[in-house]
């Protein structure tokens, strides 16, 4: 018996779910074998919403300008660093962009995403959660949509980069992202 053929829609999607999934598996491997496994443990079982701030880390509010959109960021540092820009006699520490899914930071997605951030602020790092969702006035969105404004997330993210280098407090040589489901696509 011969197969009917999938309509070409459809077989796109499954080639772009197929990816996506092996790249989050991609990104999982590598931080289990980078020693991220227990951050994402311990954030896993402290429950979605129940994100407190952690008193060991410094938590501001900050932005920047990607393609005329302000772009929201929450910056997240050990609190022995100062606030961004400040130049003192503290070392410059390794940075991180912390990205969403595709639930936006709405809700407990942001509770996650800001407990992960805590997280690696308490390791040494400067996090920064970057709102990409705000190129395109989004809080969510879906498979379709996603293909539509991939281009721009991406070049938001590039400004990203840029904008976590600029930081007094981070060496700009040691800057990498992180994220799960769409964060960890976009972090590839």
């Amino acid at each position: 018996m011969a197969s009917t053929p999938r309509a070409p829609a459809a077989a796109s999607r499954a080639l772009r779910v197929r990816a996506r999934v092996s790249r989050i598996a991609v990104v999982a491997g590598l931080l289990s074998v980078i020693g991220c496994g227990a951050i994402i443990e311990r954030v896993g079982s402290m429950g979605r919403w129940g994100w407190e701030p952690s008193s060991r880390v410094s938590r501001s509010d900050t932005a920047f300008v990607s393609d005329g959109h302000r772009i929201a960021v929450e910056r997240f540092a050990p609190a022995s660093v100062g606030p961004m820009g400040s130049r003192g006699r503290h070392s410059r520490h390794p940075a991180i962009l912390v990205l969403h899914a595709s639930g936006g930071m709405l809700a407990r997605g942001g509770a996650t995403v800001r407990a992960w951030a805590d997280e690696f602020a308490e390791h040494g790092y400067v996090a920064f959660v970057v709102h990409y969702f705000d190129r395109t006035d989004d809080v969510r969105t879906d498979d379709e949509y996603e293909d539509a404004t991939f281009p721009e997330w991406t070049s938001t993210l590039r400004d990203a980069v840029t904008f976590a280098r600029s930081d007094g407090h981070v060496d700009p040589t040691r800057v990498d992202a992180f994220g799960v489901s769409l964060g960890g696509f976009m972090a590839l």
